[in-house]
Order: C-alpha cells, then sequence, then structure tokens
C-alpha cells in the first residue's frame, strides 16, 4: 500500500511538472510573428517573436531564507550597507530559436518604486524558483550594465550580442541577474510571470530589423593592468560609428546640446536643477556638459581648438592657453594664492598647511584682488565660471596646527575662541578629537568661501563660481562640502587614489553641498611610453589602451550620478618625463586616448540620458521622442496608418 503511494505522488509531481512545462511552451508558441507596417512616415518592423520566462523570482537579503517565486512582482533595491537589497532573476529557455534576429530586446514593466539605472548580468541556471533564497542564489557571471532604455514603465535590454552567442553555441538556458546600480529607499517593482495582467509580465522579444532608431548604447566588460600587473574591472562603451570625428550638427558655438534648451538666454553659463538632476545651461540656454581638457597649449602644428572639439571636447580647462579662441573656458583666480604670497610669515603659515583666513585684511585685499582678477573676464560669455584655487590643505589639522602658533597670531586667536566656547577656558589641546578637527576645518572652509565668493561677486555677479578644486580626505569630509555649498556654485574636485569614483563620495557632495560637480582633475599614466612617469598622483597603467578603458570607464560611472555636469581630464600634453596628457610632449597624439575620447563625447548628451533614465531624451524633459512610441506586443492593437 505504502509502495503505491509513493508511486502515485511521483507521477502526480511528474504531470504537474510536465503540464507547467506545457503551458509554458503553449504560451510561447501562441506569439506569432507579424509584419512590418508604417507609422508617421517611418518604417518600424512589429514583433517578430517574444517568449515568455520559464521562470522568475526575487530575493532579499533582509530576509535571506525567505523565497518569493510566487509573488506577482520582482524587487531589486540597492541600500548602502547591503541589509536590505533585493536582486531579482528571470530564466529563459532557448530551445527553437534560431540566432538570426537583429535585435533581441529583454523586456520588463516597471510597477513602482524609486528609479535608478538598472545592471543586468548572467547568471548560472542551476536554480528553482519556488527553492532559491538570498542564501543559495546562483553563481554570478558575466555583466552586461545599462544597456537598457526605457518607454514609459516599459525598459528594454538590448542582449542581442549575447543571446545570439548562447543560441550559436548550443546553451539553450540562460538567465539573467536583474539590481539596481544606486542606493534608493523604495524597492523598484517589476511584473513577473505570475502576475494577473499578461501585459507586464517579462519577455524576451525578437526582431527580424533593428527595432529602435534612436541610439541604443551598450555597454561591456573589461580589465585593465596596473603596471604593478593588478587587475581593474572596467565598463567601457560600445563604439557603433565609423567616423574619426565628432558630428558637431547638433551642437552650437559653446558645444552645447541644440536639442535641449532648458533655460532662458541670458550671455552667461548657468546652472539648473531639475527632477533630481544637475545641469549646466549655456548663455543661450541649452543643456551643457563641461568636456574638458586641462593645460591645453598651442605648438606642434596642432590647429586649436578645432582639434580638440574634433574628438568632442568643448572647453578648456586650468593651465590652458587663454589666447585659444572659440571655447569656452574657466579661468583660475588663485585669491588664497596671491594672499599668501605678499608676505613671508603667511608664506610660512601655508606652507605648513595653516590657512590665514582670520587675517585682518583678508576680507579687504580680496576685495581689490577680485576687481583686478575679473576684470578682462567679466563680459566674455566663453568664461563659463572662476576656479577661486586650487587644492587648499582645508583638509588638514586646522585647529591643532593654529593653536601651536604664537598667542598674537590671529589664527590661534580664532582657534582659541572656537575651543573657548565649546569646552572652557582651561580646554586642553591634546583632547582635540577628530570630531573637533573636522568641524574646525569646516569653518575654516567657511570663512574662506564666504569672504572670496563676496570679493568676486562684489566685481562679477554672473559668472559661477566653480570652487577651490578639492583634493585629498577633502572629498569626503562633509564639513567642508557643506561650508562649501553655501557660497559656490559647483563642487570642483581633484581625484586621485582610486580606480573609479567613489558612489559615497558623490552621493555626500549632493547631500552636503546640495550642488553639482565637476571632476576638475584626474588620470593614470602609461608604462609603456618609456617616460618614468616618477611625477604626479595617477596611478600607473601598462599601456595606452588601459588608460583608454580608465578613462571610459571613470566619465561613465560619473555620469550616472544626478550631480555631475563636466569633466576635466589632467592633461592635453605630457610634461615632467610623465604620460599624463592625450598627447606627447612632442605633439604626437596617443590613438586608443584619442578614440576613447571621441566614443565617450561622440553623443554624450544623450548618454548621459541614458545613464539617469535608460533613455535619450531625458525622460520627456527634452522634446523628442525617447524612442519610436509605438506598441510592439501582441494583444495591443496597433496605431492607425497616417
Amino acid at each position: 500500500m505504502m509502495k503505491n503511494k509513493v508511486i502515485l505522488l511521483i507521477f502526480i509531481l511528474l504531470s504537474c511538472k510536465a503540464s507547467k512545462e506545457n503551458k509554458y511552451l503553449e504560451k510561447r508558441n501562441s506569439l506569432q510573428e507579424e509584419k512590418p507596417y508604417q507609422v508617421a512616415n517611418i518604417t518600424i518592423n512589429r514583433l517578430d517573436k517574444a517568449i515568455p520566462p520559464l521562470k522568475d523570482t526575487y530575493i532579499s537579503s533582509q530576509d535571506p531564507s525567505m523565497n518569493y517565486g510566487s509573488i506577482e512582482k520582482l524587487l531589486i533595491k540597492k541600500t548602502q550597507l547591503g541589509q536590505h537589497n533585493r536582486n531579482a532573476y528571470i530564466g529563459f529557455d532557448l530551445n527553437g530559436i534560431n540566432a538570426d534576429y537583429e535585435q533581441i530586446l529583454l523586456k520588463i514593466v516597471q510597477l513602482g518604486g524609486d528609479n535608478t539605472p538598472i545592471s543586468i548580468r548572467s547568471v548560472t541556471n542551476h536554480w528553482d524558483e519556488n527553492i532559491m533564497t538570498w542564501k543559495s542564489k546562483p553563481q554570478e557571471g558575466s555583466p552586461r550594465p545599462s544597456s537598457g532604455f526605457r518607454i514609459n514603465k516599459t525598459i528594454y535590454f538590448d542582449l542581442t550580442s549575447y543571446v545570439k552567442t548562447k543560441i550559436k553555441r548550443n546553451e539553450l538556458r540562460t538567465t539573467f541577474e536583474i539590481t539596481a546600480e544606486n542606493n534608493i529607499i523604495s524597492p523598484m517593482s517589476f511584473g513577473s510571470k505570475e502576475n494577473a495582467d499578461s501585459g507586464v509580465h517579462p519577455a524576451l522579444v525578437f526582431f527580424k530589423n533593428r527595432k529602435f532608431a534612436a541610439p541604443v548604447f551598450e555597454f561591456f566588460p573589461v580589465t585593465a593592468k596596473r603596471s604593478d600587473g593588478r587587475t581593474y574591472p572596467a565598463i567601457n562603451l560600445k563604439n557603433t560609428s565609423s567616423s574619426s570625428e565628432l558630428d558637431r550638427s547638433e551642437l552650437n558655438k559653446y558645444g552645447a546640446w541644440t536639442k535641449a534648451k532648458i533655460g532662458e538666454e541670458s550671455k552667461f553659463f548657468k546652472t539648473k536643477y531639475h527632477s533630481g538632476k544637475w545641469y549646466l545651461v549655456d548663455p543661450d540656454g541649452y543643456m551643457f556638459i563641461m568636456a574638458a581638457l586641462n593645460s591645453v597649449e598651442i605648438g606642434g602644428g596642432i590647429i586649436l581648438p578645432d582639434a580638440i572639439q574634433k574628438i568632442g571636447i568643448n572647453s578648456l580647462g586650468s593651465w590652458s592657453h587663454e589666447t585659444i579662441q572659440g571655447i569656452p573656458y574657466a579661468p583660475r583666480l588663485n585669491m588664497m594664492l596671491h594672499f599668501k604670497n605678499r608676505k613671508p610669515e603667511l608664506k610660512e603659515m601655508y606652507k605648513a598647511n595653516i590657512l590665514p583666513v582670520f587675517e585682518d585684511d583678508f576680507e579687504e585685499y580680496s576685495l581689490q584682488k577680485a576687481a583686478e582678477l575679473t576684470e578682462k573676464y567679466k563680459d566674455d560669455s566663453m568664461v563659463i565660471g572662476y576656479f577661486m584655487d586650487n587644492e587648499l590643505p582645508f583638509y588638514k589639522e586646522q585647529l591643532s596646527l593654529s593653536l601651536d602658533l604664537e598667542h598674537t597670531n590671529k589664527q590661534w586667536l580664532e582657534a582659541n575662541k572656537w575651543m573657548t566656547e565649546r569646552y572652557g577656558s582651561d580646554y586642553s589641546i591634546d583632547s582635540i578629537s577628530t570630531e573637533d578637527e573636522k568641524e574646525y576645518q569646516g569653518y575654516v572652509c567657511e570663512k574662506y568661501y564666504e569672504v572670496v565668493s563676496k570679493a568676486i561677486r562684489a566685481h562679477d555677479k554672473n559668472h559661477l563660481l566653480l570652487g577651490t578644486r578639492f583634493h585629498g580626505a577633502a572629498k569626503s569630509h562633509k564639513q567642508i562640502m557643506l561650508a562649501a555649498g553655501k557660497y559656490t556654485d559647483v563642487i570642483s574636485v581633484n581625484y586621485y587614489g582610486k580606480w573609479e569614483p567613489d558612489t559615497e563620495n558623490l552621493a555626500l557632495w549632493l547631500q552636503q553641498a546640495n550642488k553639482p560637480f565637476i571632476i576638475t582633475e584626474f588620470y593614470v599614466k602609461g608604462a609603456d611610453t618609456k617616460l618614468g612617469n616618477l611625477n604626479g598622483a595617477g596611478w600607473e597603467v601598462q599601456t595606452q589602451a588601459d588608460r583608454a578603458i580608465f578613462f571610459e570607464n571613470f566619465v561613465i560611472k560619473l555620469m550616472k550620478s544626478p550631480g555631475f555636469v563636466g569633466y576635466n581630464w589632467f592633461r592635453y600634453i605630457d610634461n615632467n618625463q610623465t604620460n599624463k596628457g592625450i598627447i606627447s610632449a612632442s605633439y604626437e597624439w596617443y590613438p586608443e586616448m584619442q578614440a576613447a575620447f571621441l566614443n565617450i563625447n561622440r553623443d554624450i548628451y544623450r548618454l548621459r540620458s541614458h545613464l539617469l533614465y535608460g533613455n535619450v531624451n531625458y525622460d520627456g524633459w527634452v522634446p523628442g521622442p525617447a524612442v519610436p512610441t509605438v506598441p510592439i506586443f501582441p494583444g495591443r492593437n496597433p496605431p492607425k496608418r497616417p
């Protein structure tokens, strides 16, 4: 009797599984090929084939033993500490699918939650949607991040190359892990195959001809090698153009994007905040991203600015020849440098990393110097704004160092007053805490920015204040960012010591300063030039190809931030027997770097929209469709012919 019950149970389980597989195959086979039709004078091929998932689920680090395979939605979420993360998984069976399709897309439909760029990667297929938990999640495979675009609530990922390769290799089961790239509060939710509304089910969709004419940016994983042999992962942009120079037909004389008029004409560059994102606006009111090189100099028979504009550089960074005409630039005023160089005692203090901002004549001198320095720039519409100084030592121990000075010194008097107000007159220098130092650093920073911004604004009320090009530990100090944000229009940071920008740093600048940012220095050096590379803060990698990988990856990661408005590569030309430039000291281009700059800058405005929103029209803010907005799935009526 017991044996018969066991046999019956096995038979029931096998029947259920067969029934489930048959329903899946019936659903997949019911999606028929459809013919092209004409919409608004554009020939668009309708969906040729679509297959539903074989399995889908999500998992949660908050409840690592829970299974969510029967839930009607898929959740993804990223949190700072990783304690409340959600990852989604979708698996497909490619049996019966050939590899002759031109475009293959993964479709998911968002039901709710916050918005963030999404990453998708392949994972192993050995998982069961009704069993898998966070503890048993499948092994990760090759990343294919952010190659998607959005039409309203539907998000598509272009997986053409990957899926066709799988089919050709006869690897007919494939699974994708979907994750959030940035920290969010409310999980993004998507329809699962269990959802009662079949219109929100995930699917792989196939087209005989490429469906979407709008740019669909494709990314691929790659690694770069440092000179010591260590490898670093990166994401680079697939080059889909055969052109060797930039098409400027959509750009104006400033290098701004004429498809996106986002402000009023004002004669000067401005900043704009819209839907949680920051932008630069050119004097004509168009969207502008500062893509700049530092230290651009005339020489070698290279015609400037034409040569750099051909690879998408639209502005000059610091230390550039201001005699180069016809391109925006950003002068550096060096207010503190001028002030401290007047007196030997101030130079000594500065050399000891003490900023003499409490000197009696600092404010008066700044007013006079700002009048002198801004006179030739104040009416120039090509001036983006002013860098007030470069790499001031705000993050050094301003409090302890100041309290070591003579008791008649203005810096000592201010530091003593600050400590006395907090701890009384019997405070001990030995008891100064790390938090005290950081608070006082913010105090010194605020004094500097208050005085210098007031001085510049007294003589030039129009041009942007671009900060002081923070460096070192300043980029991670909230007190410094909070102080600077009160008086500057843009936060500027010289970013070294990291393979790619730290998302926590980028978030900190937005949270504390509440201003956009420009990365004003970053670079790596190539060991293949045999220059020695003994100078400078940038890391050394093995080849120019590795440098190009670093550049693309760094800028792609920057552009994902809502605060990004520009980058300045350090520098145009090699110097000091060190490979920092995109051309050599003998004015020879490094072809790999030249190609990488063109690749990123070729369509930089749409690329940023893609990285922020998953479409190319800034989620509808910029006029014109993100992509042809026509129904492509069965069960929806096609639009009427014109």
